[in-house]
């Protein structure tokens, strides 16, 4: 279906029609009226291409050029719409009011690195031409079509010079894949996803060994679980992903990955919690959640609990949704999406929804979208894979889910990179059982016919999900391995290039990609309140000189699913530039080169953590003067029952599963406002030992709820 668009008072030889691919959505914009001070009224009709409807016409009002226009915010599809109009408007206006063109400051400065006739992109101001680019003490101190001079020059006549790539979504927080990356045109590379905790450890191990890139990372509730569910192992400084396998082989040594299926008690849910808060009080930069891993342990109240600790510093909460990859009902992956989604907004927190790129990503979207209309910092990412890559314990992988639930058969779906296979289903249930750490890939065909659309959706960012580089026998590949000896996804190495090709394949403007690749990522985390990203995703005066140069003609990924080619680098980034220093030249990585900064809060003196009690959970949310009968549990006892994997040393000390078994505690809970006698006094009274009492006799929320305190020391002493 054409669309069609119209403009008032038009003028002769300014009508530019922009394109906007798969989505189908286009606009007509006009310049020269706005840029004489004139209001300009642009009508639109907008097509959306996902449900082959046509939303009504609506007015857009734009009022004269200002600075404060310039700033990309979130307005759901309106953002490409209003991308593209503010482009032409800037191109009825003289370089002279441009934001960008460096006016007072002095070309014949002394510049330590400048960047020569490079075709600069920007895309919060929407600039794109020719300038050149002057860098004193890691910031841009000159952008100018004046010739400038400097220690070192580069010479980028031909090239794009853009925001350097931000990657939001790395596991491979290692020396090897940090030079993978470098040739990817990645500057700043953090987990969101599974984070790291001790945090405060993690940033001081970085800062003491160097870094190439800008490093962060989240505060890892997953990781929190195995400290608290898996106490048997010994985990001694901080602990992220490039080491983890090990850890996680070693709590399912005895049969139960805890940290995966045991079940909270709300004692363990506070302690997970104050875990994770302590890391947030170091600096972390949000909680990294993944529902899908422990979808048989994590309770959906735990999972809000975790966003609540979260939303308290203002972070985003990073998530890897509960039911992603999955179509069927019940489960449909939407589903996964609106716990969390449901939680954000009720706690008006920022959302990141990791890796969209799977069954109703379109939904999704839509529901992100409508959400930052409303003004709410929310954003997704992607890959540009028909495929991913995961451990081969992931819970969604086991035969009952995967084969027999959602259809797949692993001959087909579950490959091994390092042995060059797929697995049939007796292997797969083997290896897991005896390596649950080990990597393997997941293919998807079924995702090819969507790739196009992610190259086209506003604010779906690119990061890669890639995975560390692992010799057969688990040990790290050092940073001067060969690139043949990586074995692992291939987007762990041409990610963000391939994202560039298919880009320009699919007609999608530049400009455009460049958002997506840099800074819509910096944006919607510098909007959480985070000045390392405010600083970063932009060609601007006085930003960060991070910055990735490219052949916008000849970028091309190479690594491909072959044996000896899941790591060749990409190859049209000649040159990549952290923090004003060069780390990469004519394509080469600079050894020993490390100018890379911590992405990180300032960290606080006090943390905010607040333990759930049950006591004030019904003062704040009943208004019962009586007593209530509660049944504790958060689904622990049930899950007993059903023989499900718990883990016994996963519950406070002095208190035995077997307890819980033959045991219901009830909770006569009412705790008068303005009580006169103390807690301790007034807890004796409430807590004692009543019948049993069906769970049908409770709503759903009181199921969750347990004693806290005496109840607890009582029932140990029984």
């Amino acid at each position: 279906m054409e669309v069609s668009t119209t403009r008032r008072r038009p003028v002769a030889g300014t009508q530019t029609l922009i394109d906007l691919g798969e989505l189908g959505l286009q606009v007509a914009a006009i310049g020269e009226d706005m840029a004489g001070g004139k209001p300009q009224v642009i009508d639109r009709t907008d097509h959306h291409a996902l449900r082959g409807g046509v939303h009504k016409a609506r007015k857009l009002t734009y009022a004269p050029v200002d600075p404060a226009m310039l700033q990309l915010r979130y307005r759901a599809r309106d953002d490409l719409l209003e991308f593209a109009s503010m482009r032409r408007c800037l191109s009825g206006v003289s370089a002279g009011i441009l934001l960008f063109l460096s006016q007072s400051v002095s070309v014949a400065q002394d510049h330590d690195l400048v960047v020569l006739g490079g075709r600069v992109i920007d895309p919060e101001t929407m600039h794109d031409g020719a300038a050149n680019i002057g860098i004193r003490d890691g910031r841009i101190v000159a952008i100018t079509q004046d010739a400038i001079d400097g220690k070192e020059k580069i010479d980028a006549t031909g090239l794009v010079v853009a925001p350097g790539f931000i990657d939001t979504h790395v596991h491979g927080v290692d020396p090897f894949l940090v030079k993978l990356r470098l040739r990817d045109g990645v500057t700043t590379a953090m987990d969101l996803e599974a984070g790291a905790i001790r945090v405060g450890e993690w940033y001081a191990q970085k800062k003491e060994t160097g870094w190439q890139t800008n490093y962060g990372t989240n505060a890892s509730h997953p990781m929190a679980r195995l400290l608290v569910h898996d106490p048997e192992v010994k985990i001694d400084g901080p602990l992220d992903f490039s080491v983890a396998p090990k850890y996680l082989n070693a709590a399912a040594a005895d049969g139960v990955a805890g940290w995966s299926t045991t079940k909270d008690t709300v004692d363990t849910m506070n302690a997970v919690s104050r875990l994770v808060d302590e890391d947030l009080r170091e600096g972390a930069l949000g909680v990294a959640a993944m529902p899908a891993y422990m979808a048989r342990g994590l309770t959906t109240y735990a999972l809000f609990e975790a966003q609540r600790v979260g939303a308290r510093y203002g972070r985003h909460t990073a998530v890897h949704t509960r039911f992603h990859l999955s179509s069927a009902t019940p489960t449909e992956a939407a589903l996964g999406f609106d716990e969390v989604f449901a939680n954000a907004v009720v706690l008006d927190a920022p959302l990141l929804v990791l890796h969209d790129n799977g069954y109703s990503w379109w939904e999704i979207e839509e529901k992100l979208q409508l959400a930052r209309a409303r003004g709410m910092n929310m954003w997704s990412e992607y890959f540009p894979w028909a495929s991913g890559s995961t451990i081969i314990s992931a819970d969604f992988l086991r035969p009952e889910i995967w084969e027999d639930t959602y259809g797949n058969k692993y001959e087909e779906t579950i490959y091994d990179p390092q042995l060059d296979k797929f697995y049939t289903r007796a292997e797969f249930v083997e290896t897991a059982r005896n390596e649950p750490a080990r990597n393997i890939v997941i293919i998807m065909k079924w995702r090819e016919p969507w790739l196009p659309l992610w190259l086209a959706v506003p604010h779906m960012t690119v990061a890669s999900d890639s995975i560390s580089g692992h010799r057969p026998d688990g040990s790290l590949l050092p940073w001067n391995a060969d690139y043949t000896e990586y074995a692992g996804h291939p987007r762990a190495a041409g990610n963000h290039a391939r994202t560039l090709r298919l880009a320009r394949e699919n007609g999608i403007p530049l400009m455009f990609t460049v958002a997506q690749l840099s800074y819509w990522a910096a944006l919607h985390l510098g909007d959480t309140g985070l000045q390392a990203m405010k600083d970063r995703g932009r060609i601007q005066l006085g930003k960060v000189a991070d910055l990735t140069i490219f052949d916008p003609e000849t970028v091309t990924d190479n690594a491909s699913y072959k044996v000896g080619e899941h790591g060749r680098p990409s190859t049209g980034i000649p040159y990549v530039i952290v923090n004003g220093t060069i780390v990469v030249r004519d394509s080469k990585v600079l050894e020993g080169v490390k100018p890379g900064q911590p992405i990180r809060f300032p960290v606080e003196a006090e943390g905010r953590f607040e333990p759930v009690d049950v006591n004030r959970w019904i003062n704040n949310n009943t208004i019962t003067r009586r007593t209530l009968p509660t049944v504790d549990d958060m689904g622990v006892t049930e899950a007993l029952e059903r023989k499900e994997p718990q883990k016994e040393g996963a519950l406070s000390p002095d208190i035995r599963r077997d307890e819980l078994r033959k045991k219901t505690l009830t909770q006569y809970a009412r705790t008068p406002r303005g009580a006169g006698s103390s807690r301790t006094d007034f807890s004796a009274q409430l807590f004692a030992y009543g019948p049993s009492i069906q769970h049908s006799f409770f709503c759903p929320i009181h199921q969750q709820l347990e004693p806290a305190g005496t109840a607890w020391t009582d029932l140990s002493q029984k």
